[in-house]
């Protein structure tokens, strides 16, 4: 599974991950475009430090049924999942670091919308820690190419991160609602509360009963000691801030962020003027001298 290239006196550590087994899947065209849009997706933000570096693709023939896997060859991430990481590390965890998570979430996020790229599939579990640094990865690729192959809808397990909409339509099988922008800003706001809390959304919940809970305006629990309002939350997407807005909240409440955007058209001075009235307390609460609520 982990690949070592050694090139000159450079390790580059690699993992190889399988997106397509044609053995689960219906080998057809609708999974192959999915499997090149996923490659045309990853190398238009290939340049971001908190995507996952994309390094090549290539296929594995299977010894007993000569069909082949198709891998996608990407970047290694050394302390895995960011839901196992914060299980594992949050008690250690002050909020400068939180902070830093979220930002880095943001920005990545944001350098994927400029880009016109919707992730869809945002939850802890496809966000990566490689050296104590943000990774989001699989840009819902294995659920979209279930979903053609298969038209298995299975949401369980992801189920607080989606966009109350899309389960709107599983509830009611009614007109169709598309993944968006929005639907990302959403499954943000749930990242940021796991972030701040350091639990699961929802964990002790009955998944069978949570989607109804959740079209009914349940929410989790906001966290004590945080100037949040959960904006993100918002059952109708108009209402929900856009993620330029949620990056640039973050950043107003950080007196110490060194987060650079590294897309085109970046907003980087919009958001300078007002940091310095931000600070952070000894007890770990956010707090700002201009009342500020960061809104989430």
């Amino acid at each position: 599974m982990f690949n070592g290239l050694r090139m000159a006196s450079l390790t580059i550590i690699l993992i190889i991950m399988i997106i397509m087994n044609c053995k689960s899947f219906e080998f057809n065209n609708c999974v192959m475009k999915e499997i090149v849009n996923e490659i045309q997706l990853l190398r238009n933000v290939n340049h971001h430090k908190n995507i996952i570096q994309f390094f090549g693709i290539t296929k594995r023939k299977d010894n007993e049924n000569m069909n082949p896997d198709y891998l996608l060859i990407l970047e290694y991430a050394d302390s895995g999942t960011l839901r196992n990481y914060l299980k594992k590390n949050f008690t250690k965890l002050d909020w400068n670091i939180k902070l830093q998570f979220a930002i880095q979430i943001s920005n990545a996020v944001s350098c994927m919308h400029q880009k016109g790229i919707i992730h869809r599939d945002l939850h802890s579990n496809n966000i990566l820690i490689h050296q104590n640094m943000i990774k989001i990865a699989d840009f819902g690729l294995s659920r979209r190419i279930e979903e053609v192959s298969s038209n298995n809808k299975d949401i369980f397990g992801i189920l607080p991160y989606i966009d109350p909409q899309l389960l709107k339509d599983q509830a009611n099988d009614g007109k169709k609602y598309k993944a968006n922008k929005k639907s990302d800003v959403y499954s943000v706001g749930v990242l940021l509360w796991e972030i701040s809390s350091g639990r699961v959304p929802f964990e002790s919940d009955d998944t069978l009963g949570l989607t109804l809970e959740i079209l009914n305006g349940k929410r989790e629990t906001p966290i004590a000691n945080t100037s949040i309002d959960y904006w993100c939350w918002e059952d109708n997407p108009d209402d929900r801030p856009n993620i330029q807005q949620v990056l640039s909240d973050l950043k107003l409440i950080n007196l110490d962020t060194n987060e650079m955007e590294t897309c085109e058209n970046t907003f980087e001075n919009d958001i300078r003027h007002n940091n310095n009235n931000n600070s952070i307390d000894n007890n770990g609460s956010l707090n700002s001298s201009t009342h500020y609520s960061l809104q989430i």
